[in-house]
């Protein structure tokens, strides 16, 4: 089957009066109360204004408990909680939700929801990806705002915006891309900007394969960061007009910020029909306002310029020794002539063809799109577009040894009270190492052995699971509880012991009263999931059994669904 994927983007909102393809991420609250009173273009709706109401925008990011804090360190007069952000992400998600599923039953698609399953597939801020806890907490917010999992809905993370971006990037341009091709992807947007750099590995019969070459990257540069540079320089320019007009309110300058005159000179800047010196109004006044000469306003695109090209030249240092062949841009901010052509200006003399769609509104969209191209790609062909990430974090087990004093010097030992003999028991099988590659198609088969009770045979044991800190260097083989590179965060555990044909072969090895059994636990990496099972080694006659993992955060848990799903994010964010 060959069929193109061509996504539909909602383009009516509320209170947007126009063709959008957008909505911003906004809610408005009035003093006192807890609930909306609006959200999206609502919150910028002169009948939804007035006093009382406070419009709550660009909080993507404030979930993070550390760029939150910061922020309102700088920003004295924002005194909110957590608690208040994660509020503001479930009252938005949920009128997004509402909106759609009421938007899904009008013409022309008359959604019966009843009959029809509707998969939602929700990207994921590059910016996280190591951040398991954030990745949770978002997790648990998108169920509150209505995106549950049921039996005609399914909710599926599973891309990150970068990889999201490049996907869009390698099936929508219309570029005869071939085999072996290096592409680096820019997904500059509004808060953030995504680089994501690949290698095609199959084209054709409707099917892209990339190979990612280096794990998604992320910085905080884009449009918004303009728009901040621009009210600090209103605020300067402002000084003298408020001598004059004391009813100026505070916020005048983030209006203007937000303004269709300055976002319209924005979009200009780079084209011909951007001027010297840009006129934006100042709000509530007449024939008042303040002068933006291009200069400045190059200078605003340039601070985010400059660190995008550092992120960049990063990561083509990184996979130096590889032929890049294009650079795409994407994004609000990809979308800017401006940024194109100082692209084209610093790239193509490195020999790397910048490539960006014509059409301005396309770039914006690349993320969404992206989700959809790769999730339509996997239903039809049954291959994801980005087939193979590097691992980002190394993953292994503690095993137990049999003690060699030679071998094992400086090691702790136990004693065992079974066979009265010693063993080391925090060996480490690492079975995930960071920047290697992570098989598809095979489980990974770890060998680890239990000294069993002949009297209790299927005793519940656990092996416990480690990960490695970001500055860890190499793979150690033990874990000494004064390395803070190495953590033990989960476990698998299982009740699984040998059959009576593997009792009968083995009893007696250790002693009449315990048996040395050997087992593998077999560990899959697969597209959307992360699947441990063991079976005892010689036992051929039973299929491998499925062991029951455990974030140990979760513990005490009264969930255990919640817990093994939060485990699971915990592997597959560090995986991806």
């Amino acid at each position: 089957m060959d069929r193109p994927v061509a996504p539909v983007v909602i383009q009516q909102w509320p209170d947007s009066g126009e063709i959008v393809h957008k909505v911003p991420t906004a809610v408005t609250y009035r003093a006192g109360r807890l609930h909306t009173c609006t959200w999206g273009f609502g919150c910028f709706s002169p009948k939804n204004c007035g006093y009382g109401l406070g419009v709550i925008e660009y909080f993507k990011y404030f979930l993070d408990k550390g760029k939150f804090e910061r922020y309102v360190k700088d920003n004295p007069g924002f005194a909110p909680d957590i608690g208040d952000v994660r509020r503001w992400f479930v009252d938005f998600l949920r009128a997004l939700h509402d909106y759609i599923a009421a938007y899904l039953e009008r013409p022309p698609w008359q959604l019966d929801r009843l009959a029809t399953k509707v998969e939602f597939v929700i990207g994921l801020p590059t910016l996280w990806k190591e951040r398991d806890e954030l990745i949770c907490d978002f997790k648990n917010i998108v169920e509150q705002a209505g995106f549950k999992p049921g039996a005609n809905c399914d909710v599926i993370f599973r891309l990150t915006e970068a990889e999201a971006s490049a996907v869009y990037t390698a099936k929508s341009l219309g570029r005869d891309y071939r085999e072996g091709d290096v592409i680096l992807v820019c997904d500059a947007g509004g808060g953030t900007t995504d680089v994501c750099v690949l290698r095609v590995r199959a084209v054709g019969g409707g099917v892209v394969e990339l190979e990612a070459l280096d794990e998604p990257r992320a910085l905080y540069a884009g449009s918004i960061q303009i728009d901040n540079a621009f009210e600090k320089y209103a605020v300067e320019s402002l000084v003298a007009i408020r001598l004059e007009h004391r009813q100026l309110p505070d916020y005048t300058e983030r209006d203007m910020a937000r303004s269709k005159p300055f976002q319209d000179a924005k979009l200009a800047f780079g084209t011909s029909t951007s001027v010297a010196v840009e006129s934006i109004p100042v709000p509530g006044l007449s024939n008042v306002a303040i002068k933006l000469p291009q200069e400045k306003l190059k200078e605003m695109f340039d601070g985010q310029l400059q660190k995008i090209i550092e992120v960049i030249d990063t990561v083509l240092k990184i996979v130096e020794g590889t032929e890049v062949r294009y650079l795409v841009l994407a994004g609000g901010l990809g979308s800017s002539r401006y940024v194109q052509k100082e692209m084209e200006v610093f790239y193509n003399q490195r020999g790397i063809s910048v490539l960006y769609s014509t059409d301005p509104i396309e770039p914006s969209l690349a993320g969404c799109k992206g989700l959809v191209i790769d999730h339509m790609q996997r239903k039809d062909y049954h291959t994801a577009v980005i087939t193979n990430r590097p691992a980002g974090t190394s993953f292994g087990i503690l095993c137990s040894d049999r003690y060699n004093k030679a071998r094992h010097s400086g090691q702790p030992y136990i004693e065992s009270q079974l066979d009265s003999k010693k063993y080391v028991t925090n060996r480490i099988e690492w079975f995930i190492r960071k920047g290697g590659t992570l098989p598809k198609d095979r489980p990974i088969a770890i060998r680890c052995f239990r000294v069993l009770a002949l009297d209790n045979l299927n005793k519940t044991w656990a092996a416990r699971l480690v990960r490695s800190g970001p500055e860890q260097q190499g793979f150690p083989g033990y874990l000494h509880p004064d390395d803070g590179e190495v953590q033990i965060f989960g476990q698998v555990s299982s009740d699984l012991g040998p059959g009576p044909d593997i009792t009968r072969k083995l009893g007696g090895v250790l002693s009449s009263k315990c048996i040395y059994v050997e087992y593998e636990i077999l560990v899959s990496i697969k597209q959307e999931n992360l699947d441990f099972k063991a079976r005892v080694v010689g036992d051929g006659t039973s299929a491998p059994q499925q062991l029951v993992m455990q974030y140990f955060e979760d513990r005490q848990s009264k969930d255990a669904k919640d817990g093994n799903s939060r485990f699971q994010n915990e592997i597959f964010r560090h995986l991806k």
